[in-house]
């Protein structure tokens, strides 16, 4: 069984119950563990907290722009869940821009748009994600044929395989797409955005983003249905106000994928064991699996103490963005960021 498997293939409702409380919890505790390859430069956190420019990190908040003019929320609603469902793929970022002309994040935006357009009114389905083939993937994410097309294969794969089970899933459960579900639940009471979270993680693997540390340890991020939640809410959370209260929204944790840890780490707040800051710097990839995921722990950690510090000024999303447009600058975006390949996390 391969990472992939393992993510795909989890029984829905096992292990540490998917909630923003236990991210963070989880994610301190790895982050405190004595045999961490990672560790926080306290000194460093704090005196970055204190040089931080509290209108440059609310200014940094930003919406995706989509070029779509949505025919029903039932639509929007569809479509930018499935844009972060599919939001992963970090590993392949340099044979994309290579055979793409652009990285993970605009192949797998662009394959939604297309997606969704192909779909008509009715928007992205749970019929359309159980029927996605490789051709039509492909054609939707510009994937080329040929040659060195093929270091593309396991992406494809992966597209397929998170389309196939998720579509698979929500007509198990009755629902024609996300938005049915989210409705048929709210009609038993509005959900809270946190409880939303819960439920696309403890219905989805795709979305339950966590990772074993063995002995019966686990630490999640759900980074995924974190930002998939906080983008409906700055984009549609007046439309659906009737199915989501969407008030503890700013309790939710900064979403990590391997662009935090670069930026922390090139700040000097995150510190690591000389052989994996070796790894990355050279490239070499990082499996997922216990050193992934605590890296990405710490990192996690780490940001949220940057919040905790910052006393209310912003919300974890708006920091998130904030750290996350730093990494695209010139000085951090030379910085060799990890790449784990065999993960539908991120």
């Amino acid at each position: 069984m391969d990472n992939l498997d393992r993510e795909l293939e989890r029984a829905a409702g096992t292990g540490v119950p998917p909630t923003v409380e236990n991210v963070r919890r989880s994610c301190d505790e790895a982050a405190a563990l004595p045999d961490s390859p990672v560790r926080i430069d306290e000194q460093r956190l704090r005196a970055f907290t204190r040089s931080l420019d509290i209108r440059a990190v609310k200014r940094s908040s930003h919406l995706m722009a989509v070029p779509i003019a949505f025919g029903s929320v039932r639509a929007a609603t569809n479509f930018h869940l499935n844009l972060h469902l599919f939001n992963f793929g970090h590993g392949y970022r340099h044979p994309l821009h290579s055979l793409c002309g652009q990285g993970a994040w605009r192949t797998m935006k662009r394959g939604i748009e297309a997606l969704h357009a192909s779909c008509g009114e009715r928007g992205i389905d749970a019929a359309t994600l159980a029927a996605l083939t490789p051709s039509a993937v492909d054609a939707l994410f510009g994937f080329p044929s040929g040659g060195a097309a093929g270091e593309l294969d396991p992406l494809r794969d992966m597209i397929l395989r998170v389309a196939h089970a998720t579509g698979n899933r929500l007509i198990e459960l009755g629902f024609p797409s996300f938005a049915d579900m989210i409705a048929d639940r709210a009609a038993r009471g509005r959900l809270s955005a946190a409880g939303l979270v819960e439920l696309l993680a403890g219905q989805f693997p795709a979305f339950d983003d966590r990772r074993s540390l063995g002995s019966g340890r686990e630490v999640l991020f759900l980074k995924k249905a974190q930002i998939a939640v906080a983008e409906l809410y700055q984009k549609l959370g007046g439309e659906l106000a009737d199915h989501v209260d969407f008030s503890d929204v700013t309790t939710f944790t900064v979403a990590c994928d391997n662009v935090l840890p670069c930026v922390l780490k090139t700040l000097g707040i995150l510190r690591l064991d000389p052989g994996l800051e070796r790894d990355i710097a050279e490239g070499r990839p990082l499996p997922a699996g216990r050193e992934e995921a605590l890296l990405r722990a710490a990192a996690l950690s780490a940001a949220e103490a940057v919040v905790r510090l910052s006393t209310g000024a912003f919300w974890a999303k708006e920091l998130g963005d904030y750290l996350w447009t730093m990494g695209k600058d010139s000085g951090f975006r030379q910085a060799e960021r990890h790449a784990a390949r065999d993960t539908c996390f991120y």
